[in-house]
């Protein structure tokens, strides 16, 4: 797929100043060509912040520092996943900020996603890989986009980095965003599996009978528990209370 440049819109992208997304992260993005986006790449800018996409298709530099409450629904999002995963029977492997670009692609260029998953044949295939060699596992990397992405808060560059995802292959984004500081995390799934804009998912297609309403109740259920065993024990009742497995 050809990238189309970033439009150069009133209130787009070329003002640099600092943002704060809805999790009180704050961050930075604006626009550049490929030789200024490989140029940050070579200089490893993203050592300095804790997420980056740079892009050089699209020209796209985000860089964030993360709050507080960003990191802690990443982590409780990723937790929530690896025990819906386990108690679907379904094979997932958490690959957590991965930095994803293409063989094209400069090096240290791609995005990180707050949360990223292989999930099925893939999962399998990739510890394959990370069992056989490290060389591999990178091989493996580099040729295979995460199965499902996670990113915590809204941000003005979303649609952006919706074109970054789906152009490498991703095939579900999962979006978890609140409506004020002290409001529930809200979830919203979105296929990004063909060349047409992203569609609202009603459940995901990679892990059976997960819904958006489903994994905000599983995000809720964990983030109270402090022990991985009830953390799991509460995802479980989840899953029963909206019909994704049977109790017992």
């Amino acid at each position: 797929m050809v990238s189309e440049p970033l439009p150069q819109a009133a209130g787009s992208l070329d003002i640099c100043r600092p943002r704060v997304n809805s999790f009180g992260s704050r961050y930075w993005a604006f626009l550049g060509d490929a030789e200024l986006v490989a140029g940050m790449a070579h200089a490893e800018i993203q050592k300095s912040f804790r997420r980056v996409i740079l892009d050089p298709a699209r020209g796209l530099i985000l860089l964030m520092s993360p709050a507080r409450a960003h990191e802690r629904t990443s982590e409780v999002a990723g937790d929530a996943i690896k025990a819906i995963a386990s108690l679907l029977g379904v094979p997932a492997v958490s690959l957590r900020s991965t930095r994803w670009r293409r063989r094209a692609d400069p090096p240290n260029t791609g995005p990180e996603a707050d949360r990223c998953f292989y999930v099925g044949d893939h999962a399998k295939a990739y510890l394959a890989a990370e069992a056989s060699s490290e060389a591999d596992a990178e091989r493996f990397v580099l040729d295979n986009p995460p199965d499902i992405v996670v990113e915590v808060g809204v941000t003005h560059v979303d649609a952006h980095k919706l074109e970054v995802y789906r152009d490498r292959g991703v095939l579900e984004y999962w979006e978890v965003d609140r409506p004020g500081a002290d409001a529930a995390p809200t979830v919203r799934f979105l296929s990004l599996a063909s060349a047409e804009a992203p569609k609202p998912m009603d459940a995901s297609n990679l892990l059976p009978g997960v819904t958006p309403g489903l994994f905000q109740d599983a995000l809720r259920s964990v983030a109270r528990e402090f022990d991985g065993q009830a953390g799991v024990a509460a995802v479980r009742e989840a899953l029963v209370q909206h019909g994704a497995i049977h109790r017992g």
